[in-house]
């Protein structure tokens, strides 16, 4: 027998293909951030309510619960009149433990940012599913999805957050205008790490956007080179419905129910 001819397909085993179908792809993914990343949250508990939460098209109680919380803990420095803690600081939301945690969202609009920004590179091997999506935003919105709603931020040992200030310039119709941010900021070194489901076929597409993280970053003044992070596929598995409803959880909307999975929910009807 002959040996077969360069470029041949090789067709899988029909066991092989059954096990696949209908299936989609689970990745564990974990990155550290390679330069500091800074919080995106407003610290003031009334900006929050009633300008960001009131725009929202569902009750983001959960995200809420996780500013309050960073809130409370601020408080005491933020009242201090002596303290260089500025009321226009913008945090990390955190857990009741103190632990900073970024949401599900912000990852999913660094895919959409990323696959949109790498669609410049035509031609190149780092692009390549990126340029061949088409309608890539409502396919990352309704195929893509990222586990666990809330996903932690564990900074370095002996690390704490800090406060990164920096001026913001803008051409107004009254001329050049300066004014001064401040942002809690994580340190590099800071870990992360989430569950993305897709497609099979998706997959080396959110390769091609994780892998662009170590370019432009998450969070705020990506420009400025903030946020930027690299990571490591921890593992990847093919997964039918019910291993997903497995990563799907009830909000904080009820505390009853709040962290509980699709099937236990499904055994309370």
């Amino acid at each position: 027998m002959g040996r077969p001819r360069k470029n041949a397909t090789v067709e899988a085993p029909e066991e092989v293909k059954d096990s696949k179908a209908g299936k989609r792809i689970k990745l564990h993914v974990k990155g550290m951030f390679i330069s500091e990343a800074l919080g995106t949250a407003p610290s003031d508990p009334n900006v929050y309510l009633n300008y960001i939460a009131s725009r929202s098209n569902k009750s983001d109680t959960d995200e809420v619960d996780a500013v309050n919380n960073k809130i409370k803990r601020l408080t005491p420095s933020l009242d201090n009149k002596d303290s260089e803690t500025p009321r226009s600081l913008t945090i990390f939301p955190c857990l009741e433990d103190g632990t900073n945690v970024m949401f599900d969202y912000q990852i999913k609009g660094f895919f959409k940012e990323a696959c949109h920004s790498l669609r410049y590179d035509k031609g190149s091997d780092v692009s390549k599913e990126s340029c061949a999506m088409t309608a890539f935003k409502s396919k990352i919105d309704d195929a893509v999805f990222v586990y666990p709603r809330q996903i932690k931020v564990t900074l370095p040992e002996d690390l704490e957050s800090s406060l990164n200030t920096r001026s913001l310039r803008a051409q107004t119709a009254q001329g050049e205008r300066i004014t001064v941010a401040s942002s809690e900021a994580v340190p590099a070194g800071s870990t992360f790490e989430f569950d993305v489901t897709c497609p099979p076929d998706y997959k080396n597409a959110v390769i091609e956007w994780l892998d662009y993280g170590v370019k432009k970053g998450l969070l705020q003044w990506r420009s400025g080179g903030k946020g930027k992070f690299i990571y490591a596929i921890k593992s990847e598995e093919y997964i039918d419905n019910d291993n997903e409803s497995d990563l799907i959880t009830a909000d904080s909307s009820n505390k009853a129910l709040e962290g509980k999975s699709l099937n236990e929910l499904r055994a309370m009807l």
